[in-house]
């Protein structure tokens, strides 16, 4: 396995406390790195951490900020990491689909990109290994696509020992469920979510509840029989970095993807049942116009994501392929995204609110 090879190495993450930087700092421990140095915006980074990692010692608090030149890493602490660092990893991003934030999107994952390379320059890293997307496109629909496209552009020009990993929808642990941040899946179904705590604490849409204390939701769920959802979990992504970095691959892109993406009507299917929602439909038949109204306002930014035709690259199995003849035999598929699994994870979603 890759744990040898990992073994004494010292790694600068940026994302640390985020939704793979978490799995992949674990793992990276576990696979002996001398040294994990995490960069964390705000007060008391230090806090932050242990929170997360407990007490390890090999894990190194850095304050910074992605946004600003070098990621606001003081001049000092650049001269203290220039003889300890091996590998960057760029896990940052913004991944919001709101059109109305695309400056703030832009800043975070191209000048952040940017910002992450400059540093790692600056630290002499060995490698820059770039956490990108498999939705990644120049032409695509939404700041978040066109973003990630211009982070891998402007690391590939720099000509460098660089390395690209594009996973698909990240999902949480799928033995645990666990999951810092609930977004994109989730994000779906926080929209719904929410709807059921607000009929539950006032009523005052009407609804009702069936005798299992579920609620009737009469909406139309506008997603095609065909579309996809590339759902990957935290571990496996986390697991295939660790790998590809082992191997020492180098200048190439490779996608992190699952070959056999669950059908996003199926999610909706049994998803919504394990939150206690029921009473919803995929033909439009009744309906409950004004709430479908205000339902399909909330779920725009994501309909990109359900709708047909979309996924469909995504899910190529040349690109699963292609992963899997470069890590040989230390490949393994994802785990299967069925009912048990979906179960799982919804379970430590519910227990925490979906982050509400």
């Amino acid at each position: 396995m890759f744990d040898s090879i990992l073994r004494g190495k010292n790694f600068f993450l940026t994302g640390a406390t985020g939704t793979l930087g978490v799995p992949l700092v674990r793992k990276l421990l576990e696979s002996g790195a001398r040294a994990v140095f995490c960069l964390v915006r705000g007060k008391d980074p230090e806090a932050r951490l242990r929170r997360i990692f407990g007490d390890d010692k090999r894990i190194a608090a850095i304050s910074g900020d992605i946004s600003l030149p070098k990621a606001g890493v003081s001049q000092q602490l650049i001269r203290a990491l220039v003889i300890s660092n091996h590998y960057f990893i760029h896990a940052a991003a913004d991944i919001s689909f709101d059109p109305t934030k695309q400056a703030h999107i832009e800043k975070i994952n191209i000048h952040g990109t940017q910002n992450a390379y400059e540093l790692s320059k600056s630290i002499g890293s060995d490698k820059f290994v770039l956490v990108s997307s498999a939705y990644a496109n120049e032409k695509g629909a939404n700041a978040y696509e066109r973003s990630k496209a211009a982070a891998e552009k402007f690391i590939i020009d720099q000509g460098g020992d660089y390395l690209i990993v594009s996973p698909g929808v990240i999902v949480g642990d799928p033995d645990t469920g666990e999951i810092v941040k609930f977004e994109s899946y989730y994000g779906l179904l926080r929209v719904l979510w929410k709807i059921k705590q607000r009929v539950e604490k006032s009523n005052r849409l009407g609804l009702e509840f069936n005798k299992e204390g579920d609620l009737i939701l009469p909406i139309r769920i506008p997603c095609s029989d065909v579309s996809c959802l590339n759902l990957v979990s935290n571990r496996w992504v986390a697991e295939m970095i660790c790998t590809l970095i082992a191997q020492r691959k180098s200048r190439q892109k490779y996608y992190l993807i699952n070959s056999r993406p669950p059908k996003t009507k199926w999610l909706f299917e049994v998803s919504l049942p394990l939150l206690g929602i029921t009473g919803f439909n995929f033909n439009g038949h009744q309906v409950n116009e004004s709430l479908q109204t205000v339902i399909e306002g909330q779920l725009r930014p994501y309909l990109r994501y359900i709708q047909k035709g979309i996924n469909d690259n995504i899910s190529d199995e040349r690109l699963v392929a292609s992963l899997s003849r470069a890590l040989g035999s230390s490949f393994y598929p994802d785990v299967e995204m069925n009912k048990e699994t979906v179960g799982r994870l919804l379970a430590y979603a519910k227990d925490n609110n979906f982050g509400l």
